[in-house]
């Protein structure tokens, strides 16, 4: 074994491995973190929302707000992307059909880094297991609070349990006293309206208010009819809605056909700006309607609605009405991307970079659309906790502010 040749022979055949050991750490080295391409500098960005189910009057909104900031963020308007980089959108229709949210995800879970938007309740939750499986955050166009103790599904502002128990602050406050309130809760019976419904109970309970009724509705519903008449036997002069879009405009028009004109209040996500533009619906009908959100609204005074408002307007034509969806998919991309801007500055840009950076954050207000700092840096995650309540201003489209930010009574 000491002969010259055996030595030769060993040491060549440590070159050898030492050579193609050091060849695929090269090629390791090379090989790009998924949904990224590095020597083009492109960051894939997933999408899966509602364009064709009854959901889509949001859904097609939202998808629009992200294409908006997408073009902006390409087009160098704002900085939102590492010099020199782009940003391609990957996007599914799932029809707010939680399988077909599965199968979406399982087609494009390979070709993204993040997926900027998913919409409705129970499509983001139906993705749990498979979001944990492959590592990859998905900001949900939903604010169910159980979205906070999920890692992969960061909310954008506090949930609906906490808007609807703060909802209740200010009807006990409208009604001067807790003893004085006659007031109802419509939810829509999957995880978005339960989780309401949860906030509304949370709220009553801490002022001692009895609730004249509690009234569930399906995801597809279109009969109202029976629905109002109880409400209206019940004489309830408050109605808190925690329903889709398009069930809320429904059940406000099916009271107003019997006269029945309660205060209604109602969810982010419940309102779309599209009412006011239905042919043969009077936009009367809503001047007691209450949005209960901490979300911003179209046309504030503020930086961040100014620099929206310029993106709007380069990209989109004269057929595009104003939609607060848009917006708030606006603001929810920017999250989404500034996290990835967090991941590349400190040298990570791999899934699990992605997420060590989403949760290091903990001092972003998306450019002052939020009223608070959105924390990431614990867990369950803190996404707010302060709403208030706005009215629609019939008469120009805008809002006004009934009730400011605040916390609800019951924390």
């Amino acid at each position: 074994m000491n002969h010259p040749a055996y030595g030769h022979l060993f040491r060549t055949v440590i070159v050898a491995i030492i050579a193609s050991a050091l060849t695929a750490c090269e090629f390791g080295a090379r090989e790009d973190p998924v949904g990224v391409d590095t020597e083009n500098q492109v960051v894939y960005v997933g999408q899966i929302t509602d364009e064709s189910g009854p959901g889509a009057g949001a859904g097609r909104s939202l998808a629009l707000g992200t294409r908006l900031f997408v073009q902006q963020a390409n087009a160098g308007n704002i900085d939102a992307l590492p010099p020199g980089w782009r940003a391609e959108l990957v996007e599914r229709d799932h029809g707010y059909d939680p399988r077909r949210a599965m199968r979406h995800l399982d087609e494009i879970q390979d070709q993204v880094l993040f997926i900027t938007s998913v919409f409705g309740t129970p499509n983001i939750l139906a993705l749990q297991e498979q979001l944990e499986e492959y590592n990859l955050v998905a900001f949900p166009s939903s604010l169910s609070s159980r979205l906070n103790r999920i890692r992969h599904t960061p909310p954008l502002a506090p949930s609906y349990r906490l808007e609807n128990m703060r909802a209740v602050d200010w009807v006990v406050d409208e009604s001067g006293g807790a003893e004085n309130v006659r007031a109802a809760m419509v939810y829509q019976n999957d995880d978005f309206g339960r989780d309401g419904l949860g906030g509304w109970r949370a709220g009553a309970s801490h002022h001692d208010v009895s609730t004249l009724l509690e009234l569930p509705l399906s995801a597809r519903q279109t009969d109202y009819g029976g629905l109002v008449r109880q409400l209206k036997d019940a004489d309830a002069e408050y109605v808190m809605l925690t329903t889709m879009a398009a069930h809320t405009a429904a059940i406000i028009r099916a009271a107003a056909r019997i006269d029945y004109t309660p205060v209604w209040l109602a969810n982010t996500g419940s309102w779309s700006d599209q009412f006011l533009d239905v042919q043969g619906l009077d936009p009367a009908i809503f001047e007691q309607f209450h949005l209960v959100t901490a979300l911003p609204y179209w046309g504030e005074d503020t930086a961040f609605f100014r620099e929206f408002e310029a993106a709007f307007e380069a990209y989109t034509d004269g057929d595009v009405k104003p939609d607060t969806y848009i917006l708030s998919a606006y603001v929810q991309a920017s999250v989404g991307f500034e996290v990835f801007r967090r991941a590349h500055a400190a040298g990570d840009i791999s899934r699990a970079g992605y997420m060590r950076a989403l949760q290091q954050m903990s001092d972003f207000d998306a450019h002052g659309a939020l009223p608070e700092a959105l924390d990431y840096t614990s867990f369950p995650y803190v996404s707010g906790t302060q709403t208030r309540i706005l009215r629609p201003r019939l008469e120009d489209g805008g809002w006004a502010i009934v009730a400011d930010f605040a916390r609800p009574a019951a924390l």
